[in-house]
């Protein structure tokens, strides 16, 4: 709570990442925004939340990882059942 998010996490400051491109986004539009992205040092999922402040960006996070692995096997799963009909 309090601290830049580049200083706490420097691998999110790449400005190919999802975060760097929806946090400039929501400073330079002031609109809120909502993403998941993968985390990949912490093999983490995130559903990220942030809102423009008055001194910069307020950032929420939740932890998808499970909610994204689930949806990964429901679409392996019907590749398989697809290949199976055919």
């Amino acid at each position: 709570v309090g601290r830049v998010f580049w200083d706490v996490w420097p691998e999110t400051a790449a400005p190919g990442s999802p975060y760097w491109r929806e946090y400039h986004r929501c400073m330079e539009e002031r609109v809120p925004v909502q993403f998941d992205a993968y985390f990949e040092p912490l093999d983490l999922w995130t559903g990220v939340t942030a809102y423009p402040t008055m001194t910069g960006i307020a950032v929420f996070f939740r932890d998808v990882t499970g909610t994204k692995r689930a949806e990964q096997a429901v679409r392996v799963r019907e590749e398989d059942l697809a290949r199976a009909q055919a």
